[in-house]
Parts: structure tokens; C-alpha cells; sequence
């Protein structure tokens, strides 16, 4: 009985101590808020210290508890969650240590959450600052935003500042991307992901497939400082110099930011970037692209290089001081077309040009420049003009307002090394030195590669060197493979001019070919004062031969030494191009000076420019001062260099007016340099002279035109009045 009862008295005492140890340090464990730590002691220890579980600044007992688990709070928020499999609890220095940690959960704001696993680690009560070994893995979740799993080898939470702090080997996974670095700052708060040193980034190539644009064969490698990811953006920042490579493209710049949206929606690289791109054509050469800033959006299927672009391939280049846009097909990653602006430039193999603005459409081959755009396709062929379209694919082009062309200072070819007479020499029949470029300006301008056309339409002026031509429109063919002119048109108010030449009319038809030359509509040429109208002018540049069909009219300048000292005393008379002869042919010249010019119409005429033979048919009229001669036709010797009448010969029934008497024969000679006429009989048939009712009849007479005067010579006879009637008769 006495040993029972001693048995049931330390059963009880036993019990009774259990309990005491359970109300005293487990109960209160398992019912602990710390949502409230004003009234504790602020204690500060170092990350050495909380990841060491037998430090004690005290003797104090030493609990293990399994499992464990514990929560944090502020303000009614949940802050802080722990779970383990075992804790080891150091009461006097208030340091848990946490062994097979199953879960430490970080709540952030807007359902941001970090949740870590870890092998070991350490919770100080009163600082509420966590320390973890081993092999850790983080897992930052968002409500709207896929996974992010982190691992390193220890990590640290920083309760003042809200920062979990990770080192050694650090790696995250996303299903888009994945980086190793050195140092690892998580912000559960702002969602936010930090590494740092020696930061090496993968770009998963699916990253970029959702919407077709940026597909890359391999993943893009980023090399860097440091890496940010804004969860709440849901944005990828590298800086410190990033270098990214794919393959063998490569690009260097001053940050990278990566918006993505379920998948890279956007990549924009900024602060002198300069990468090489690897196109999948067959060609070893790279696209070097420099830049102040990219973009690369993907949902509007866009690449946007910004300020001092840059882009060349082999000889390749063009720049542009503000924009250039790319537009992709968000579906095929297809090349759409694109713009540039602000001061654009570029050269290839076939063209050079710049403009204030260029854009293309890639899908039907368009390019289209604006503002002072000028266009040079390499091959001696310059274009400008306020507007500029560039139909590849067509090989033609358009040119509008303020057009000019400028060609290859070559005879008839656009750039062949001929240095023989330019095109428009050709027409005036100069010989000189064609280094001279070839310049037109229009309104618009058409340049068509595959037919081998330009034209130039709406008030056409143009040079070479000294030549001038002029017209309403301007058609020139050339041969498309060897680029030589083979023919122009041109239509209305057509004028070509070199020096003191001038030739104008209606329609103008040239072939290099033949060498056929053709100018109709009311022709004129003018050399000097001198001036010749026609219906038509034929030349051939071969035989040199001018032709003159249908109402001939011509009016050149005769000098005496005589006259000539005249013109000097007045000055010299200056032919104005609508000046005609008037209807009143015979009449004396109203000014009463000297008439230096010498006047004729006829039916057709020829001249050879070689021997500078003028020969008029068809009731030709020939008139200088008071004179007036009709003949059947008229052949006149010109200086070939010079263009100063030597002679003139009329044959075929030969009328000489004067208002002082009336002259007939067979044939007449002038001697610009005596002003003497010749008249001359044929056979049986004498010159008939009349004055009023009386007249002589002889061989030959000599008019002296100075003098108003004549001699009859050889077979002189008087006709009275009587005579003269039945002659005429």
C-alpha cells in the first residue's frame, strides 16, 4: 500500500512538471503574434550570428520542436509565414533555428508572394531577420504573372528594409528567360528581382515566337552588371554595358528593358547601341547597325532605331540623323516596308540619294523620298526634285516639283567615255569640249529602266556647258543595257540654243541612230542677228546637211566696210526673234539708216554646214535695203566659221526691184563685199532694164547698191516707150 501510494505521488509530481514545461514554453509557442514588438528589445544580429544556433549570450534551456510553424503580421496584413520540420530554440537569445525548411513565405502587395525552400537557416524573434543555407530555391509568384524560380547557396531577410539578400551561385528560370549571377536582391514588396555580377542571360527562342516577330534560331545571350526584373511591369532591365549575342549576332549598347507580356512583347536597347545582325541569305556579311536607341515592338511589328542611325552591309550604307522604322508582319516576321527622317542618306551598289524623309513599301517595291530628295543610280544619272518614287521592281521612277536631272557629260550615252561632240553641239552645230554634265529641270520627271525611257514633263529647261534647250516636254530614249541615248522628243515652245545659235519651234525629234535631227511647228534659227524660218528643218549630223521645207524666210545680217562704220556711229541693230519681214516688202527702211540685212523667202532650202553652201527654190524673193529680187532660186556662200555671207547667185528669170527702175534677166550675182548686183542675160534674151516708160536692154548689168545706180554692158540698147509696151505685150 505505502509503495503504491509513493508510486501514485511521483506519477503526479511528474505529470504536474510536464505540464508546467508545456504551459511554460510550447503552449505559447504555438499561439505567438508577432504583430506586435514595441515592447521588446531591439536586438542586432549579424548574418554569422543568426545562422549559429548554439550562440547564447546567456545560459538559457534549448527547445526542440517538430514540427514548426509560425506567422507574422502588420496592420492586420500577412507578412511573414514559416514553416520547418524541425526548430531548435535558443529562449534567452530569442533564435530559432530552422532545420529542412519547408516553406518561408514573403507576402507582398497586390498578391505578390516570394516562397523559399531551404536546407537550414535562422529566425531571430526579436529583429525578425532570417538568414538561409544550403541549397535554396525562391519562387516569386504574382497573380497576373508567370512563375520566376530562383536558386542560391544562402540567403538573408532583411525585415527594416523589406530585402531578401542572396549570394554564391545564383540562378533564376523563367519560361521565357534564365540568368546566373553572383548576387541576388529580392523586394517581395515591389516585386522586384535584382542580379548582380557577372550576370549571364538566356532568351529563350520561343520567347519570341507567340507573335512571329524577332524569331532567333538560337537564344539570346546577354552579358552584363546587372539584371532587374520589375514584376509589377512585368519589365527585364539590363545594364551596365550589356553585350548580347545569337548565334553570331552580336550587340553592345548601354541598357537593355525587355517588356514583356506573357512573352517578350517588346525589346527597346538604348544609349549607343551598335550590333551586327546575321541575315539567313546565303551572304557572310553582316548588318551593322548603330543607334542612340532601338525599339523593337513586336505587337505592332515594328524595329524603331532612334537619333544618328546607322545601318550598313558591304558597301551598303544608309544613315539617318533622327528615325528610322522597320514594319514587320507580326505573323511571318516579313519585312512590310519602313520610313526614315531627318537628314536621310544611303548608298548601294546601283543607287546613291538623299532626302529630308524616305519610306518603302517592301510589298510592292515602292520607295518614296521627300523633301530635297536627290536620286543617283551609279551610272552617271542623277534626279532630284521635291518628291521622288522609286518603283523597284518596275525599274521606275517619278520625280515631282522643282525636278532636275542631271546626265553623264558623254555624247548620246549616259556614261559612256566618248568625247566626241555633246548632244545638244550636235544640234547647233558646235564642236567643242563635252566634259560638261547634261542638267534639265522639270516639274515632273519618269524614268523607265525596263523600256529604256525618261521623261520630263512641265516647262523643261536644260544645259550643257554652254548649251541651253528648253520645252514643254522631254521623252529621251536610251538603250537599257549600254545606257546611250537613242532618241528625243519634245513637245511645245521647244528652244536649243549654244552661244549666239538659237533654234526654236513647236515639236523636236532626234535620232542618235540615224543621226536624223527634225524640228517642226513654225521652226526659227537664229546665229548672231541673223534669222531663218521654215515649216520644217531636217539636219542629218552625218552629211551635215540643214533642210528647209515649206515657206521659207530668212533675214541675215550683210556688213560693207561702208556700212559697217555706218552701224558703228548708231550702234549695232539687235534682230528681235518675232521680228518678220513686213507686209510691205519694198519699202524703204522708215528709220533712214542703212538696212544691214539682207531678207529672202522661198519655198524649200538646203544647207551644207561643211561647205556652207544656202541654196533656196520655189519662188524665192531676196530684199536688202531698197532692193527687192525674185528669182526661181537662190544659192548663197556663207563662211563656215563664221556665218558671213560671201556671195549670193539667183537664176531663172530674175526680176530686180527698185523704186527708182526694174530690172529682168536670167541670172544675178551679189558681192556683199562691193554691194555690186550682177545681172546677166541668157543667149538671144538680154537684160531688160525700165525706168518708167523708157528702158535699155544689154548683156549685163552692174547695180551699185551703195549709189542707187547702174551700167548696162555688151549690146546696149534704148527701148522707147512704144517698144517697151509690145515687149511686155
Amino acid at each position: 500500500m505505502t509503495a503504491s501510494k509513493n508510486l501514485l505521488i511521483g506519477v503526479v509530481i511528474a505529470t504536474g512538471f510536464i505540464l508546467l514545461i508545456l504551459m511554460t514554453y510550447l503552449i505559447p509557442m504555438l499561439f505567438i503574434n508577432y504583430s506586435d514588438r514595441s515592447d521588446q528589445p531591439d536586438q542586432d544580429s549579424t548574418a554569422a550570428q543568426l545562422q549559429t544556433p548554439d550562440h547564447k549570450d546567456t545560459p538559457g534551456p534549448v527547445l526542440v520542436i517538430k514540427p514548426f510553424q509560425t506567422f507574422h503580421t502588420s496592420d492586420g496584413q500577412r507578412e511573414l509565414e514559416i514553416r520547418a520540420v524541425e526548430a531548435i530554440i535558443d529562449q534567452s537569445a530569442k533564435l530559432f533555428q530552422l532545420n529542412e525548411i519547408e516553406e518561408i513565405v514573403f507576402f507582398g502587395k497586390e498578391g505578390n508572394t516570394v516562397r523559399v525552400k531551404a536546407d537550414k537557416g535562422s529566425w531571430n524573434q526579436t529583429t525578425n531577420r532570417i538568414a538561409l543555407t544550403g541549397d535554396i530555391r525562391a519562387t516569386i509568384e504574382s497573380n497576373e504573372r508567370e512563375p520566376v524560380l530562383v536558386t542560391c547557396q544562402w540567403l538573408d531577410y532583411d525585415n527594416d528594409l523589406g530585402n531578401l539578400t542572396g549570394g554564391s551561385l545564383v540562378e533564376i528560370k523563367h519560361t521565357s528567360y534564365s540568368a546566373i549571377g553572383e548576387k541576388l536582391i529580392i523586394k517581395p514588396k515591389l516585386h522586384h528581382i535584382q542580379l548582380e555580377n557577372s550576370v549571364v542571360a538566356h532568351i529563350q527562342p520561343d520567347a519570341f515566337k507567340e507573335h512571329g516577330s524577332l524569331k532567333l534560331d538560337d537564344a539570346a545571350v546577354i552579358e552584363c552588371g546587372l539584371m532587374l526584373y520589375n514584376g509589377s511591369a512585368d519589365v527585364l532591365q539590363f545594364d551596365y554595358s550589356p553585350r548580347v549575342s545569337s548565334g553570331r549576332n552580336l550587340m553592345t549598347c548601354g541598357r537593355i528593358s525587355v517588356f514583356m507580356d506573357g512573352g517578350n512583347t517588346r525589346i527597346i536597347w538604348s544609349e549607343h547601341c551598335d550590333f551586327k545582325l546575321y541575315p539567313s541569305d546565303g551572304d557572310d556579311a553582316p548588318v551593322d547597325i548603330k543607334a542612340e536607341m532601338v525599339a523593337v515592338d513586336r505587337n505592332a511589328g515594328s524595329i524603331i532605331l532612334q537619333d544618328t542611325v546607322s545601318i550598313q552591309r558591304n558597301d551598303s550604307l544608309m544613315r539617318a540623323d533622327k528615325q528610322v522604322m522597320i514594319t514587320l508582319d507580326p505573323k511571318s516576321n516579313e519585312v512590310l516596308g519602313g520610313s526614315a527622317r531627318g537628314g536621310v542618306s544611303f548608298r548601294d551598289r546601283d543607287y546613291s540619294g538623299q532626302a529630308d524623309s524616305v519610306s518603302w513599301d517592301a510589298g510592292n517595291a515602292v520607295v518614296v523620298m521627300s523633301g530635297h530628295a536627290s536620286l543617283n543610280n551609279n551610272r552617271d544619272t542623277m534626279m532630284e526634285g521635291d518628291q521622288i518614287q522609286l518603283h523597284l521592281q518596275k525599274q521606275f521612277y517619278i520625280a515631282t516639283g522643282h525636278v532636275g536631272l542631271q546626265l553623264g557629260a558623254h555624247r548620246n550615252s549616259v556614261d559612256s567615255d566618248t568625247t566626241e561632240g555633246g548632244l545638244l553641239q550636235q544640234f547647233t552645230n558646235r564642236s567643242r569640249n563635252t566634259d560638261e554634265p547634261l542638267l534639265a529641270r522639270a516639274a515632273t520627271m519618269e524614268i523607265d529602266e525596263l523600256t529604256g525611257q525618261m521623261t520630263l514633263d512641265g516647262n523643261v529647261q536644260g544645259s550643257q556647258g554652254s548649251s541651253r534647250f528648253a520645252a514643254d516636254k522631254l521623252v529621251i530614249g536610251f538603250d537599257t543595257r549600254t545606257r546611250e541615248i537613242l532618241d528625243l522628243r519634245a513637245d511645245g515652245n521647244v528652244a536649243l540654243s549654244d552661244q549666239d545659235r538659237l533654234m526654236t519651234g513647236g515639236k523636236l525629234h532626234y535620232s542618235s541612230i540615224t543621226g536624223d535631227f527634225e524640228m517642226l511647228d513654225s521652226p526659227v534659227m537664229w546665229s548672231g542677228n541673223s534669222q531663218l524660218r521654215a515649216e520644217r528643218f531636217m539636219y542629218n549630223e552625218v552629211e551635215k546637211i540643214l533642210k528647209m521645207n515649206g515657206q521659207v524666210e530668212g533675214v541675215a545680217l550683210v556688213e560693207t566696210d561702208e556700212e559697217a562704220s555706218v552701224s558703228s556711229a548708231f550702234g549695232p541693230e539687235v534682230l528681235e526673234p518675232d521680228r518678220t519681214l513686213g507686209p510691205d516688202r519694198s519699202s524703204p527702211n522708215p528709220s533712214g539708216l542703212i538696212d544691214r540685212y539682207l531678207h529672202l523667202t522661198a519655198g524649200n532650202g538646203t544647207y551644207n554646214e561643211t561647205t556652207g553652201d544656202l541654196q533656196f527654190q520655189d519662188k524665192v524673193v531676196m530684199r536688202k535695203n531698197q532692193w527687192t529680187i525674185n528669182s526661181e532660186s537662190l544659192q548663197v556662200k556663207l563662211d563656215p566659221s563664221s556665218g558671213r555671207m560671201i556671195s549670193a547667185d539667183a537664176f531663172g528669170d530674175v526680176h530686180v526691184i527698185h523704186p527708182l527702175f526694174d530690172a529682168k534677166g536670167h541670172s544675178l550675182t551679189y558681192q556683199p563685199e562691193t554691194s555690186i548686183l550682177i545681172l546677166r542675160g541668157s543667149g538671144t534674151r538680154k537684160c531688160l532694164v525700165t525706168q518708167g516708160e523708157r528702158g535699155s536692154q544689154g548683156d549685163e548689168v552692174r547695180f551699185f547698191i551703195q549709189e542707187n545706180r547702174f551700167e548696162i554692158d555688151k549690146g546696149i540698147s534704148m527701148i522707147m516707150p512704144s517698144e517697151i509696151s509690145g515687149t511686155m505685150q
